[in-house]
């Protein structure tokens, strides 16, 4: 069974997502919302789309304050142990919106 979801409060910001580029471990966004509810329920659509690949990696919603923008939910998973950016690019050849997280 996954881990638990977990919810984080952020400001400010982190560090810009990567859309790609060579990653050896790490996290992942699997997707950013305005809605809290949204981003943990997209923690079981992204299960369902990619739920072996996802099934060690511990999820995380971060609540981020964006000047001008407003507050968004950020769904996160990791940590990657390998490469994030194959893991990115696997989840995407299933339909799942990913990108690499600098940390």
């Amino acid at each position: 069974m996954p881990p638990a979801l977990q919810i984080v409060s952020v400001t400010p910001p982190l560090k810009p997502a990567l859309s790609e580029g060579p990653a050896s471990g790490g996290t992942i966004q699997l997707g950013a919302w305005r809605q809290e509810a949204d981003a943990a329920r997209a923690w079981k659509t992204a299960l369902a789309a990619g739920g072996d690949l996802l099934a060690n990696l511990s999820p995380q919603v971060l609540a981020v304050d964006i000047e001008g923008k407003g507050r968004f939910y950020r769904l996160r998973a990791g940590p990657v142990r390998g490469g994030a950016a194959a893991l990115c690019g696997a989840l995407r050849a299933r339909g799942q919106a990913c990108v690499v997280v600098r940390n």
